[in-house]
């Protein structure tokens, strides 16, 4: 594995711990009643893949920029 696609797996690791404790506190503020993490780290799956989704097409549009500049020189 290259060192980005290390540092890629760490932040993905990190965001999901994050966004299950973030998870947690919406739920309960919303609901007034706390909730166990077993449901938390279901509810920051979702979350994990809209972020993935959104770096893909990030990742696809700068694709096409450095092509269109490269086309454009």
């Amino acid at each position: 594995m290259s060192e980005s696609s290390i540092r890629s797996a760490v932040k993905l690791l990190i965001l999901f711990i994050l966004s299950a404790f973030f998870g947690v506190f919406l739920i309960a503020l919303f609901t007034g009643e706390p909730m166990d993490f077993q449901h938390a780290w279901i509810s920051s799956i979702g979350g994990i893949i809209g972020i993935i989704i959104v770096e893909f097409f990030r990742d696809v549009k700068r694709k096409v920029e450095r092509k269109e500049n490269n086309e454009n020189r």
